[in-house]
């Protein structure tokens, strides 16, 4: 559910390294927290909400949070911004009769551009940080492999409702132990399952 976009990926002085998992939504200091936090805690009660999300949430971090997708959409947006910088930075600079707070923090496109390696830079740390956050927040196994191999009639595989990314000859994707998981295959029509065969042990 997204809420306040504007204080992610390094702005405002985020840090990666901080636990926002465990200080913003589970362990949250208010009294009366926001409905979507009291929603998100009710549902990370539950052992079966719990499993989804965390399957979903390391989904999402190889494929849509992936650091390659979130490092080639901050280069996207750079470079569909960079020619209006110079004039948008020139229009809000403060003039006599303007307040100060109405101003930009920009000066220049330098300023700008500090700002984009700002969120670049969080962008390739924070991966790491937040697995540790959801291994510890949740108190679960070291994370494996999964790994399926391609077959005849086989277009995709889904781990709770999210296809997992295609690497060479199949499917694989980082995942915490010791939690169950509905794993789903989309076949091609006119194909069926006859069953699973575990080749890595």
């Amino acid at each position: 559910i997204p809420y306040d976009m504007d204080g992610i990926l390094g702005t405002s002085g985020r840090r990666p390294w901080v636990n926002t998992l465990h200080g913003k939504i589970l362990y949250l200091p208010i009294k009366r927290p926001p409905l979507f936090v009291s929603m998100m805690q009710a549902l990370l009660k539950e052992p079966r909400g719990r499993e989804r999300f965390v399957h979903r949430y390391t989904t999402h971090l190889q494929t849509t949070l992936s650091r390659a997708r979130l490092l080639g959409v901050i280069d996207d947006k750079q470079a569909l911004l960079a020619p209006e910088m110079v004039r948008h930075i020139a229009r809000w600079q403060p003039t006599e009769t303007s307040s100060p707070k109405s101003a930009l923090p920009h000066r220049s496109p330098a300023d700008w551009l500090a700002e984009v390696q700002v969120l670049r830079a969080f962008a390739g740390a924070r991966h790491e940080h937040v697995w540790d956050d959801l291994q510890a927040s949740f108190k679960l196994g070291a994370p494996a492999t999964l790994r399926v191999d391609a077959a005849p009639g086989l277009l995709g595989v889904e781990a709770e409702g999210l296809a997992l990314p295609r690497r060479g000859g199949g499917w694989d994707a980082r995942f915490f132990t010791r939690l169950p998981m509905r794993l789903t295959l989309r076949l091609a029509k006119g194909w069926h399952l006859a069953g699973w065969e575990n080749h890595s042990g």
